[in-house]
């Protein structure tokens, strides 16, 4: 790539930066592998080092050729040093984080962003037609990706009808319909700039992206996207009107153009409108705004919950908090863990903010909001200054993506996702390129010297990061076969190998939040391995994911089934400490107690279960302890005959009865054995009426039965 600070058209479509755009965006953007357990997004981490790499070797062989001459100068930027404290910040983290493999990999992952980023700012965005070819990959971006959520929500619809909860089923070429709207969301943004930009059948191409993404983003009522669509248009529409609108009034036909295309975006949005006003979908819409504002929404209160729960782990590590990707980790002691057909943790908070203040205390949350304040005032100042009327439109599109990405990340992951991150660099160095223009207008002489050291600095992190990326894809392709085998109901022995050896220094957690080596010990378990070995193994799982709450389950569940029901009731005690409101928990705690026949503290822990949620366990469960009850009254009884009475309350009906005298017990505040023993009076009496009269059992003194006749 020649360098030319020009960003005039060019004639020609096999062009370097093209093809470098089209490399990052429909490539590695796009890259999906069905054999991992995440489809996505560890590939796209590799996809886009292995690129970074590739670019960095050619010129070490060739003697730097063209990357020598760029501009070093951009190194004494602020936003560049504080993207780099940025970076630091994560590999500090490497050393406070309780899991430090999922920390190395986020300091990779940051670290190759950075590369990234001085690699467009400083080869690729300088050159000529770079903001042309850029909009062009957006726009063949957002037209493949609008045709596979028309396809898909077709197919969906015509099989199961129209209705939200279908709309959930329509995923893209992404992990879930809120990251497909986020992804349309840009591709809506710089399509709508294309129109502006592009000539001939490209702004044609742009007019059908832009509707067509604005369809989906509206169908899939995404509320972050909404929102973001919102703040966007309204904060830019001042910013237009402070800044641009002059300009562009000199120019009529560009005028016209964005004239044009807001009358067909404000009949598009209408008749969308009136469309679903007259279905069941439009009540769902309806339905959906009005839940957003009440705090009493099933998804809104939970996730107020996992926000607060979020800033406690904070308060716990002010400063530089817990450690990159150690979120997922340290929320687990925080009673989150809850049992719906599976274990289900929860692997993201759902505010990068949060995440970041968690992760990486205050002063990470600081640096990564100044990186963006730094950049939206380079923008502002790129609308004020430019004689440029292109490049202020230009930076008016940057602002309007940049403050959605903002508000969309209040309430998603988007911080997590490779296709996002890109698209955020992208922005970064244009932004940066076009303020640094006002400063530098004429060309000087490039400062090449530490040239050599960011070669070597990029070419290894990005090799690194490659290498970290395909051992945690080994991990989840092992691991994805294991659930695919054991949902075929394949040989145990079979799958062991699979997770032998899953674990490295940069994976030890799935995607699902499962410790690697708690899998690896619950299939040595199951194949009947040295009960020690066993143990060894889930410790070490420990050590990865120290609250997790089911390894710690089952560990208690070894020791009981190896009759060591001491350590049972520890580590069952463990996993409530960290989870008292899962009701699976409740019912092992309930279980370890009547091994070592403390009775009273089983139904402490059955009181707070849910008993129609898990009849299966709970209703046994219950029965078998009020049972063990009885038998205690029984022992202390010294009739005979009263003995026979108690024994016959104690079974009637498979014990049904005995759940209702414990039911009223709690009714009336009294005791179980009161009303167990009232019910076994009568029984004494009507079979031993004579005899009754004659006899009073001391255990009926005891327990006041006599006296509450």
């Amino acid at each position: 790539m020649k360098k030319q600070n020009s960003n005039n058209s060019s004639n020609k479509l096999i062009n370097p930066v093209f093809v470098f755009f089209g490399l990052l965006m429909l490539v590695v953007a796009n890259l999906h592998y069905e054999a991992l357990l995440g489809k996505t997004m560890e590939v796209r981490v590799f996809g886009l080092s292995i690129l970074l790499a590739s670019l960095f070797v050619f010129p070490m062989l060739k003697k730097y050729n063209f990357l020598r001459d760029a501009d070093f100068r951009v190194i004494k930027s602020p936003f560049l040093i504080i993207y780099f404290i940025w970076v630091v910040l994560q590999a500090l983290s490497v050393f406070v984080a309780q899991n430090t493999g999922e920390a190395l990999h986020e300091f990779l992952k940051a670290g190759t962003y950075l590369i990234l980023f001085l690699f467009l700012f400083l080869y690729v965005v300088p050159q000529r037609s770079s903001r042309e070819y850029f909009l062009k990959t957006l726009v063949v971006f957002t037209i493949i990706h609008s045709f596979i959520g028309v396809v898909q929500s077709l197919n969906i619809f015509s099989e199961f009808g129209f209705s939200f909860a279908n709309v959930n089923l329509i995923k893209g070429n992404f992990s879930n319909k809120n990251l497909f709207s986020q992804s349309l969301f840009f591709g809506f943004t710089f399509s709508t700039t294309g129109i502006y930009f592009l000539k001939k059948y490209w702004k044609t191409l742009s007019v059908i992206a832009s509707i067509s993404s604005l369809f989906l983003i509206l169908l899939f009522m995404t509320r972050g996207v909404w929102l973001a669509l919102l703040a966007s248009s309204v904060i830019s529409f001042v910013l237009y009107f402070v800044f641009i609108h002059k300009a562009v009034e000199k120019s009529f036909l560009k005028g016209k153009r964005l004239i044009y295309f807001s009358s067909i975006v404000i009949v598009f949005v209408t008749v969308f409108t009136l469309f679903v006003s007259k279905t069941d979908y439009g009540q769902s819409i309806r339905n959906r705004i009005q839940a957003s504002f009440k705090l009493s929404d099933s998804s809104t209160n939970s996730r107020f919950g996992l926000w607060n729960k979020t800033l406690d782990l904070w308060e716990e590590n002010p400063v530089l908090g817990v450690g990159s990707g150690n979120w997922k980790i340290e929320i687990l002691k925080s009673d989150v863990v809850k049992y719906r057909n599976g274990w289900v943790v929860p692997r993201r908070a759902h505010n990068d903010y949060l995440t970041i203040l968690s992760e990486n205390g205050i002063i990470g949350i600081l640096a990564y909001l100044a990186m963006f304040i730094l950049i939206l005032s380079c923008l502002i100042r790129v609308m004020k200054r430019s004689q440029s009327q292109d490049d202020k439109m230009f930076a008016l599109s940057i602002f309007f993506a940049l403050i959605g990405y903002l508000c969309f990340s209040f309430f998603s992951f988007s911080r997590e996702r490779v296709e996002t991150q890109i698209i955020l660099n992208i922005l970064f160095a244009f932004s940066l390129f076009y303020s640094r223009q006002l400063k530098y207008k004429h060309e000087t002489k490039a400062n090449s010297k530490v040239f050599p050291f960011v070669l070597i600095f990029a070419l290894g992190f990005s090799t690194v990061t490659a290498y970290s990326s395909m051992k945690r894809m080994q991990a989840e392709i092992a691991v994805n076969k294991m659930y695919i085998q054991i949902s075929e109901k394949r040989n145990m022995a079979s799958i062991y190998p699979l997770v032998r050896d899953i674990r490295s220094p940069f994976v030890s957690v799935s995607p699902r939040n499962t410790p690697f080596l708690g899998l690896k010990a619950k299939f040595m378990n199951n194949l009947g391995k040295d009960k020690e070995a066993v143990l060894d193994v889930y410790f070490d799982a420990l050590k990865d994911s120290p609250y997790h709450v089911r390894t710690i389950v089952e560990i208690a569940e070894i020791y009981d089934m190896s009759g060591d029901y001491d350590q049972a009731l520890k580590f069952g005690n463990q996993a409530y400490k960290y989870a008292p409101s899962n009701e699976l928990v409740l019912l092992r705690m309930a279980f370890y107690y009547e091994r070592v026949e403390q009775l009273d503290s089983s139904l402490y822990y059955l009181n707070q279960v849910t008993p129609r949620t898990y009849q299966d366990s709970y209703f046994p469960q219950i029965t078998r302890v009020l049972k063990k009850k009885a038998i205690v009254l029984l022992d202390k009884e010294e009739d005979q005959r009263m003995k026979f009475a108690i024994a016959d309350v104690a079974n009637a009906d498979e014990g049904k009865n005995l759940r209702i005298y414990y039911k009223r017990s709690l009714n009336r505040g009294t005791t179980f054995e009161i009303e167990f023993l009232k019910e076994v009076q009568k029984t004494f009496e009507n079979e031993h009426s004579i005899y009754a009269e004659e006899y009073t059992s001391p255990l009926l003194r005891e327990y006041n039965v006599i006296e509450s006749k």
